[in-house]
């Protein structure tokens, strides 16, 4: 659509930082998922694709860290498609998604599996987008999220 951007045009243009608008929208995603999770379902599973994937991995680590995901509640998972998050997590100003990143991997409470496909030639294809974004954990042994 003329006068839009992409989403790496748009995080390129902050250095990858939230602006407001955009914090406030992964705060909207975040409410919708815990409400979600709340409504007595087996099974909640959030889908991000492409650029949607660095809001969900966001969306879900602020439910992680304000202990918003109960044990008891339903599995919670995350499933990421034809991601691009290293593309703007190496951006200076990405602090925030590479502490969401960061977290999200060493977290227990939502599984992650990222998707890709080689052809793929927007996307980061078959590529931990913890482990090359520099921030696994310490310990990181290759059983911690995302499943590649």
């Amino acid at each position: 659509m003329p006068g839009r951007s992409s989403g790496g045009a748009f995080s390129a243009s902050r250095a990858g930082a939230y602006p407001p608008e955009l914090s406030a929208r992964i705060e909207e995603f975040a409410r919708k998922i815990a409400g979600d999770i709340s409504k007595g379902a087996d099974e909640v599973l959030v889908v991000g694709h492409s650029s949607g994937a660095i809001l969900a991995v966001s969306a879900l680590a602020r439910l992680v860290r304000l202990g918003r995901v109960p044990a008891n509640g339903p599995v919670l998972s995350l499933m990421t498609l034809g991601q691009v998050i290293p593309m703007v997590s190496f951006l200076p100003e990405a602090r925030e998604l590479r502490a969401d990143l960061h977290l999200m991997s060493a977290q227990d409470r939502v599984t992650w599996i990222d998707v890709s496909a080689p052809g793929d030639g927007c996307a980061h294809a078959l590529c931990d987008p913890v482990a090359v974004s520099g921030v696994a954990p310490p310990l990181f042994d290759g059983d911690q999220n995302p499943w590649v």
